[in-house]
C-alpha cells in the first residue's frame, strides 16, 4: 500500500530526546501535521456518555427504537460481547526520563482468565537474517500464528490496547413478501448454505441470509430464532398496515402499531409468517468490519520486520481488525502512537441503537482515511499512555465511540508515570511496579462518606475503622480491601434496590463530560431521556465507580431516597454480614486475595461436570490483589461473587536500550499439557507481579536455555 501521508521517516530522523525543538521538515513536524489532522491525543478524558434518545436511531423517520434495549442485550450475549474487564494498559516513556537514556515500553492486555494461557512466549530468529528471511523478533503470540503479536525486534518495540471504537452496527430490516425493503423497493435476500462438520456427529447446515448490511442474525440457530424483537413504533407500517394486523394475543400496541416482533421467525420462513400469533415484520442484520476480508495477518509480519516509525505506520495501516491503540519505541530514541483499523464513516445516526436498514441514508459511507486517524510522535511530555480511554477531543471530525473507558486507569497511570519521572530516572522496575498498582477508584469517596457516621453496631464500626485507616490499595493481604469491595458492591446494590432499577430522569442524572448528560453510556434511553440499564452485571465497573463517586459527593442526590445516612448504614451492615458469612467475624481473618482469588479453570474440560476430569485440568485458586477499574486489572462480576474473571493476560516491560534487560511474564505457563512443569508455573509470580528476565540476544538465550529441540527437514 502507499506510505501514509506525512510519514516522519520520509524526512530527517528526530532527536532522541522527546519534546526537543522541531526543525522545519523534521520527523516531529511531519507527525505533528498528521496529529493535527486527527486531533490531539487526550489522556484520561471521560467519554461523552450522553443519554441516547430515539433521534439516535431514527432521526427524521419518526421511528422510536427505544424499546430495543433488551434486544441489544440478547444479541450482545449471543455474539459474545467484549464483557467487563476486557481492555488493556500500555505506556511508553522517552529516554530523556529513563536510567538508560533509551525509551521504556510497558504493556498488559486484559482478557478473560484462561488456562492454558492464550499467549505463548516465543522468539523468531532466522538462522541468518537476510532480506529473504528477515525475522529477528521476540514477544508474545497465539498458538498457531506464525508471527509475534506484541513484542520487539532489533530496532523497534510495540504494544497494544483496545481502541474500543464502535465498528459494528445492528440494522432492523423491514421484511417484504419476497425479501426486505430498501429505499422503498423490495430486495431479495442473498442466501447461501454453510456446512459445519462436527467430529463424531452429524454435519450442521446453516442457511445464511444476507442483506446489503450483512448476515441476518435472527433465525440463524435455535438461540437466534428465540431473539425477542420488541415492538417498535413505526409510522410507515402504521399507515400502510395499521388495522390489517389482527393479533390473537400478545404485547400491547405501541404508538398505534401492533406487535412488530415477538419471537423471530426461522431462516427461510416466509415473510409475514406467523410468529407466536403475530406477523414478524423485522429481521436483525449485522454490519461488522470483522466480517470483511482483511489484512491483519500481513500487519503482524510487517510489525515484526519494522525498522522505524514509517515502517511501523505502514504496518498499522494494514491492521484493520480489531481496532487497537498501538504504542511504539525505537533504538533511535523515538516514541509514538498510532490508531489503526477500518473505522466506519456513518451516514445518518451513529449506530448506538439499531438503525433503520430500509433507508440507505443510514448506511456506512466508507472508512476513515488512515492519514486522518490519531497519531502522536515524540510528544513534549516525554510519555504516552493508553488504557482504553478517549483518545480524541469532542471536535474530532469522525464518530469513534460512545464506549470509552471512563479514564481512571489512564489517569492513575499518568499520575504514577509523572511521579516516577519527577523522582527519576525511570527504571524497568518502576514500570513493572506501576503495572501492579492496586489503588481502588472509589477508595477516597467511600472513606469520606463513612467518616464520622454514627453506628450502633460495634462490629460494623470496627469494620469501618479499618476502612478509615486503609491506604486505598486492593492488596491481596488486605483486610480493609476485602471489606471495602464488599461494601462498594452492597452500597450500589442497596441504592438500586431502593429505586427498583437503575433508571433516572435526565434532569436528575449525574452530570458527566459535556454538561447535563448521563454518566451511563451502558444502556439505551427512551424518548424522555431515561437511561435503562438492563442488568447491573452487564455494565462495567468503571462506569459504576464514576456513578457512585458522583452520588457520594452529592448529599442531596435522589439516589439516597431522602436519607443518605440511613442508606449508608444499611449498606455497611449488609456488607459486614456478607463478609462474615464469607470469611468469618474476625477482621483479622479477612483477606482480599482469598476473596478475589483466580480459579484457573481449564477452557475445555474445566467445567465438564465430571469431578475427576476437572481435577486433572483445573488449578488454583491463586490469591491475587487488584480489582475492576484498577491498574492491576483483575476484574470480577458483581452478580457472581468476587473471584477474578478477567486478568492482565501478560505483562512486559521492554528496555529499548538493552533488550536483555527487558522483563516479562505469562498468566499461567508455556505448556498446554496439564502435567507439564510449565503448565502453570508462572501463576504465583503473575499474582505478585514478579517478572522474569527476557533474554533476547543469542548469548542471553543460550545462557537461559534448559532444553533445545532441533527440527530437521
Amino acid at each position: 500500500i502507499p506510505a501514509p501521508a506525512g510519514d516522519p521517516a520520509e524526512d530527517t530522523a528526530a532527536e532522541a530526546e522527546a519534546g526537543s525543538a522541531d526543525e522545519p521538515g523534521s520527523a516531529d513536524e511531519a507527525a505533528d501535521d498528521a496529529e493535527a489532522a486527527a486531533g490531539p491525543m487526550e489522556i484520561g478524558t471521560d467519554p461523552v456518555a450522553g443519554a441516547v434518545t430515539a433521534a439516535a436511531g431514527g432521526a427524521g423517520l419518526g421511528v422510536d427504537f427505544s424499546a430495543l434495549t433488551d434486544l441489544l442485550t440478547q444479541v450482545d450475549a449471543l455474539v459474545g460481547g467484549a464483557g467487563e474487564g476486557i481492555g488493556s494498559n500500555s505506556w511508553v516513556v522517552a529516554g530523556s526520563h529513563t536510567e538508560t537514556g533509551a525509551p521504556l515500553l510497558a504493556n498488559d492486555p486484559h482478557l478473560g482468565a484462561a488456562l492454558p494461557s492464550v499467549w505463548t512466549q516465543m522468539q523468531l530468529r532466522c538462522a541468518e537474517v537476510t532480506d529473504e528471511c528477515p525475522f529477528d523478533v521476540g514477544g508474545y503470540s497465539f498458538s498457531g500464528l506464525p508471527g509475534i503479536v506484541i513484542g520487539h525486534n532489533q530496532q523497534v518495540a510495540w504494544g497494544f490496547t483496545n481502541l474500543t471504537t464502535d465498528v459494528a452496527d445492528l440494522y432492523l430490516e423491514r421484511r417484504t413478501d419476497d425479501g426486505y425493503e430498501r429505499d422503498g423497493e423490495s430486495v431479495p435476500f442473498d442466501v447461501r448454505t454453510e456446512t459445519i462438520e462436527v467430529a463424531g456427529g452429524e454435519d450442521v447446515e446453516l442457511e445464511i441470509r444476507e442483506t446489503v448490511h450483512g448476515p441476518v442474525l435472527d433465525g440463524l440457530t435455535p438461540e437466534f430464532t428465540d431473539l425477542q424483537i420488541p415492538p417498535v413504533a413505526d409510522p410507515v407500517l402504521e399507515a400502510t398496515q395499521g388495522d390489517e394486523q389482527e393479533p390473537s394475543s400478545g404485547p400491547d400496541e405501541q404508538a398505534g402499531v401492533q406487535n412488530t416482533g415477538t419471537a423471530a421467525s426461522g431462516a427461510g420462513s416466509e415473510a409475514g409468517g406467523d410468529a407466536g400469533g403475530y406477523e414478524n415484520l423485522y429481521d436483525v442484520s449485522l454490519r461488522w468490519t470483522a466480517l470483511d476480508a482483511g489484512t491483519t495477518a500481513q500487519a503482524i509480519f510487517a510489525l515484526n520486520t519494522a525498522g522505524d516509525f514509517a515502517d511501523f505506520r505502514q504496518a498499522a495501516a494494514l491492521f484493520d481488525v480489531p481496532a487497537q491503540n498501538l504504542i511504539y519505541a525505537d533504538t533511535d530514541g523515538n516514541i509514538g502512537y498510532q490508531a489503526p483499523g477500518r473505522l466506519p464513516i456513518r451516514g445518518e445516526g451513529d449506530g448506538w441503537l439499531p438503525q433503520p436498514g430500509w433507508d440507505s441514508a443510514y448506511d456506512w459511507q466508507g472508512f476513515i482515511p488512515f492519514e486522518e486517524l490519531p497519531v502522536v510522535y515524540n510528544p513534549d511530555s516525554g510519555y504516552i499512555v493508553t488504557a482504553n480511554n478517549a483518545i480524541v477531543n469532542d471536535d474530532y471530525d469522525y464518530f469513534l465511540s460512545r464506549d470509552w473507558d471512563y479514564g481512571y486507569r489512564a489517569d492513575r497511570i499518568v499520575e504514577l508515570v509523572e511521579d516516577a519521572i519527577e523522582e527519576g530516572p525511570v527504571s524497568v522496575a518502576d514500570m513493572a511496579a506501576i503495572q501492579m498498582d492496586n489503588r481502588m477508584p472509589a477508595a477516597e469517596s467511600l472513606q469520606s462518606a463513612y467518616d464520622g457516621l454514627d453506628l450502633d453496631d460495634g462490629d460494623v464500626a470496627e469494620a469501618l475503622a479499618l476502612l478509615g485507616e486503609w491506604d486505598g490499595q486492593n492488596d491481596a493481604d488486605s483486610a480493609a480491601a476485602a471489606y471495602a469491595n464488599v461494601l462498594w458492591s452492597n452500597l450500589l446494590g442497596r441504592m438500586i434496590e431502593t429505586h427498583g432499577t437503575l433508571v433516572t430522569p435526565e434532569s436528575e442524572q449525574a452530570e458527566g463530560k459535556g454538561g447535563g448528560e448521563s454518566v451511563d453510556a451502558g444502556g439505551a434511553a427512551d424518548a424522555d431521556g431515561a437511561v435503562a440499564r438492563p442488568t447491573i452485571a452487564r455494565d462495567d465497573q468503571s462506569r459504576l465507580a464514576v456513578f457512585l463517586e458522583q452520588q457520594l459527593e452529592d448529599e442531596d442526590s435522589p439516589w439516597w431516597d431522602g436519607d443518605r445516612a440511613a442508606l449508608l448504614r444499611d449498606a455497611a451492615q449488609q456488607a459486614h454480614e456478607e463478609i462474615t458469612d464469607l470469611q468469618g467475624g474476625n477482621p483479622e481473618d479477612w483477606n482480599w486475595g482469598e476473596l478475589h482469588a483466580l480459579p484457573l479453570t481449564h477452557q475445555t474440560f474445566g467445567t465438564s461436570g465430571i469431578a475427576p476430569v476437572e481435577a486433572l485440568f483445573n488449578r488454583g485458586p491463586v490469591e491475587t490483589g487488584g480489582g475492576s477499574g484498577v491498574v492491576n486489572a483483575t476484574g470480577w462480576e458483581m452478580d457472581e461473587g468476587y473471584a477474578t474473571t478477567t486478568v492482565p493476560s501478560l505483562r512486559m516491560v521492554v528496555d529499548v536500550g538493552d533488550w536483555d534487560a527487558s522483563t516479562w511474564q505469562n498468566l499461567t505457563g508455556q505448556s498446554g499439557h496439564a502435567f507439564h512443569e510449565h503448565y502453570r508455573d508462572q501463576a504465583e509470580d503473575w499474582a505478585t507481579g514478579t517478572q522474569y528476565a527476557w533474554g533476547f540476544s543469542p548469548e542471553a538465550v543460550d545462557a537461559a536455555a534448559e532444553d533445545t529441540l532441533t527440527l530437521t527437514p
